[in-house]
């Protein structure tokens, strides 16, 4: 990567981020499952700590998941963050190993999903998986010619480590904000790595379905699919519970889509992502305020983060909270 070092990478403020990433560049060098092992016995402990995103994630829980009683709720949240204390580890072990190391690890199903396509643009649908950033690296090595959708990082380190690891893997990189880019990308029949389930606001997403809760849900992926003249293929991707490795399958691409109905395409999308999501639920990024932008009317599902003080009193209130 042919670009001027930021000065700011070796400012005193980011010596702790750069001890940080040599201790996890140490704890990879061991067999995988030794260090998923430390992850997972880490992430365990971390899930008895009051703090503000295990608040959070109680509440997805709750909302995602109202069948199902506080205690196995809270046995879901543990299991959440032993995956997530996993997931780090991961991230790490996907930027610095290499591919033979990696190919050892993964299944893949559905391999020749791109002959399905029929020589049209591909967008990856990717759910915020734990297993995100591994993924990712797993599905460069499948796919020559895909790229990724890209969002900075303020912190400069991890800004320089992150995209030096995209740039690595990828073919290319688009910023999230440059449709037009990903528009031409597809129509010259290249695939994109992508990810819809987030909260972008009001101004660019329409209320849809996802877990039955009315969730402000990306309005481009229908947009994108027209103007790109391209084909949806969504990604299973999940950690084996043995630790021996992951499972990636790619899915045939969706038939009729768009439909032209941007509501009825849109909640197809969180419709089919939730299916694949609630096969490993434990695995997803429940820690994230999926819900954060209400439609007018509706209360706030989250405390505000300045109760940080009062988490303990949070944490005995979350029933009440969303009574």
């Amino acid at each position: 990567m042919n670009e001027t070092i930021n000065p700011k990478l070796f400012y005193p403020s980011t010596w702790p981020y750069w001890i940080v990433l040599g201790l996890l560049w140490l704890i990879t060098q061991l067999p995988y499952r030794w260090f998923m092992r430390i992850g997972k016995t880490f992430g365990y402990f971390v899930s008895f700590v009051p703090h503000y995103n295990r608040v959070v994630t109680l509440i997805n829980l709750q909302l995602c998941f109202p069948e199902k009683t506080a205690q196995e709720r809270s046995h879901m949240m543990r299991r959440c963050y032993e995956s997530l204390a996993m997931a780090m580890l991961e991230t790490s072990f996907s930027c610095w190993a290499s591919d033979k190391r990696l190919r050892g690890l993964v299944t893949i199903h559905n391999a020749d999903f791109q002959k399905q396509c029929d020589c049209h643009g591909i967008l990856l649908i990717v759910p915020h998986y734990h297993v995100l950033e591994i993924s990712g690296r797993l599905c460069a090595m499948q796919i020559s010619n895909l790229s990724a959708v890209y969002r900075p990082h303020r912190k400069p380190v991890i800004e320089f480590m992150n995209k030096r690891h995209l740039l690595h893997n990828f073919k290319t990189i688009i910023p999230r904000t440059n449709g037009k880019g990903m528009i031409r990308l597809l129509r010259d029949k290249g695939c994109l790595f992508f990810l819809p389930d987030i909260d972008a606001g009001k101004k660019q997403s329409i209320f849809a379905k996802f877990f039955g809760v009315q969730t402000a849900s990306v309005a481009s992926v229908p947009k994108l699919v027209e103007l790109g003249k391209a084909k949806v293929v969504l990604v299973h991707a999940y950690r084996k519970a043995d630790l021996s490795g992951y499972e990636l399958t790619f899915s045939a691409p969706l038939e009729n889509y768009p439909s032209g109905d941007v509501l009825q395409d849109v909640e197809r999308v969180n419709d089919a992502m939730e299916k694949l999501i609630r096969q490993y639920p434990e695995q997803y990024l429940w820690q994230y305020r999926r819900f954060r932008t209400r439609p007018p009317g509706d209360a706030d599902f989250y405390p505000k983060k300045k109760v940080r003080k009062k988490i303990d009193h949070k944490l005995n209130g979350v029933q009440d909270f969303l009574k």
